[in-house]
């Protein structure tokens, strides 16, 4: 996937960008599982963030799961 698919994406439905994360170190943007979960079980904005982004957690300081391990060791993810 391209990073200019999900920008068109999220510009042609903006409402959308509240449920994707972004790393704060290294910027990789991925979509809230857990209220993907909670609020779209099916339907058109579940399918669209799906399409366009895998899933991304983030830790309480910003950071995805790789950053974290890369920044603070393995033993800190």
């Amino acid at each position: 996937m391209k990073p200019r698919d999900r920008e068109d994406c999220l510009r042609q439905f903006p409402k959308l960008q509240r449920w994707i994360n972004t790393c704060a170190h290294c910027g990789r943007q991925g979509y809230q599982p857990e209220m993907l979960d909670e609020y779209f079980h099916a339907g058109i904005a579940a399918h669209y963030i799906r399409s366009y982004f895998e899933p991304l957690s983030l830790q309480d300081n910003g950071l995805c799961p790789e950053c974290v391990c890369v920044i603070f060791g393995p033993k800190a993810g």
